[in-house]
């Protein structure tokens, strides 16, 4: 597999993983672990943190969801490559016509790519990776850079924010197809679907907004002000409040999805990351990157508890288990954290920075 020169994106990313994938039981749950430039994700079990496996060649992989029944993770890199260089290696039974259909104009000819109304000249590929044995079953290109990626509940679509392009492809489960890039606003960071998969919900960092995407019609339906500088989100247990990290005024925005108003604003402090929810979802877990330290939020009272970290980044809510897994920006590590006290628990040694995590049931 030829691998390019990474694009490492200079703006803050993150996200608090929320994407859609069914409960897991705790007892058999592996934590996906995405580790960027090291071109590999990282396989752990859940109960003792202990690193049973990785999964290779898939590179400067960021963003990752999982599908809602745990059989495949969808993988986003943020590796650009100019159309016409040469293509990733054609996965293992996938036949040289579906590998031509997902990676066109390879090795010449048509010098821009085409998808819904945006154009690119520069391309990126998602890997689909079965969890069964960890082996990649597609490759599909998207026009960019991907930053993170999110599967709808009823397991349909993937959506990825192409962040340097300022816009979303959606990927059609089914067929492997990419069936529309949508421009969003400046700099896409973060998207999550609505619990009925009918909404996708994008923060735009560059522009202050978050982009609210039918899906039915696959249109971009409405764009909501939000705080300065959204990026990590999370949305309610009811559906009805997005909760976001706002990296350039360092708060945490309380969003109503029916009036597109915001409905209380906390103090986080500087370049808030990761966003996370508890079980209950009455408690919002944020990571302060600037300030070193990971905040819980009462989302009732607004009353916050603050403890000291070395630059957390990307936060994961393990159901059931009472515990985060939050990654640090600038350690090689991620701490397994009691969500009440913020207490330490356990580390692992994961080698790099860590990124985007994903909890699967196992088989």
């Amino acid at each position: 597999m030829k691998i390019s020169n990474s694009i490492f994106l200079k703006t803050t990313c993150s996200i608090a993983l929320l994407a859609a994938f069914a409960s897991p039981t705790l007892a058999d749950s592996k934590v996906y672990i995405p580790m960027g430039g090291e071109n590999n994700i990282i396989i752990v079990e859940q109960n003792d943190g202990s690193i049973i496996g990785q999964i290779d060649d898939v590179v400067a992989v960021h963003g990752l969801a999982a599908t809602p029944d745990g059989k495949f993770l969808i993988a986003g890199s943020n590796d650009q490559r100019t159309l016409g260089e040469e293509a990733p290696d054609r996965p293992a039974g996938v036949s040289e016509a579906d590998h031509a259909i997902h990676h066109p104009n390879q090795g010449g000819g048509a010098n821009s790519m085409s998808a819904g109304n945006q154009q690119s000249d520069v391309i990126s590929t998602v890997s689909v990776i079965s969890t069964k044995d960890n082996s990649i079953v597609r490759l599909i290109d998207v026009p960019g850079a991907v930053h993170h990626v999110a599967v709808s509940p009823d397991g349909k679509y993937a959506a990825v924010t192409l962040v340097i392009e300022g816009a979303i492809s959606i990927i059609d489960l089914a067929t492997y197809e990419v069936v529309t890039t949508l421009a969003t606003g400046d700099l896409p960071n973060y998207a999550i679907f609505s619990e009925d998969s009918k909404k996708l919900y994008v923060t735009n960092a560059g522009n202050d907004t978050i982009s609210v995407v039918n899906i039915d019609r696959f249109i971009v339906e409405r764009n909501i002000i939000s705080g300065e500088g959204p990026e990590h989100a999370a949305l309610s247990s009811d559906g009805k409040t997005l909760y976001v990290g706002d990296v350039t005024s360092g708060m945490a925005s309380f969003i109503s999805l029916a009036t597109g108003e915001i409905t209380k604003s906390i103090d986080v402090g500087d370049q808030p990351h990761g966003v996370a929810i508890s079980d209950d979802g009455k408690t919002l877990f944020v990571a302060g990157r600037g300030t070193n330290s990971l905040i819980s939020i009462d989302i009732e009272t607004g009353n916050k508890q603050v403890k000291s970290f070395d630059t957390p980044y990307h936060i994961t809510n393990i159901a059931g288990s009472g515990n985060l897994y939050v990654s640090s920006a600038d350690a090689p590590t991620v701490w397994v954290v009691d969500q009440k006290t913020l207490e330490i628990v356990s580390e692992i040694a994961v080698g790099a920075r860590a990124h985007q995590m994903v909890v699967v049931d196992a088989d």
